[in-house]
């Protein structure tokens, strides 16, 4: 590595605002504008599992015709399974 790759490199890694500065995006190797992406992504998948997993599990029933938490009708567990779901993904 010569002295000029290393001078680009260190240009490279300045951050450029406060909020690179604040959780040093670019001195991880990343952009900003990525980690937007990254969030946004995450924010949908994670909004998106707790919307179907419920409706998947919680409409659902076991081997002997129960549904879940011996609940008699259909679907009275979406809430219960939103709950869990929410929480899991909190943590």
């Amino acid at each position: 590595m010569t002295a000029e790759d290393t001078a680009d490199t260190d240009k490279t890694k300045q951050p450029t605002n406060g909020l690179d500065r604040f959780f040093k995006i670019s001195e991880r190797g990343s952009t900003v504008p990525t980690e937007i992406r990254g969030g946004l992504a995450t924010f949908f998948t994670m909004s998106y599992i707790v919307v179907l997993n419920p409706l998947i599990i919680g409409t659902v029933q076991d081997d002997d015709g129960q549904y879940l938490g011996d609940l008699t009708e259909p679907g009275a567990a979406i809430p219960l399974v939103a709950a869990a779901t929410a929480l899991v993904a909190g943590v």
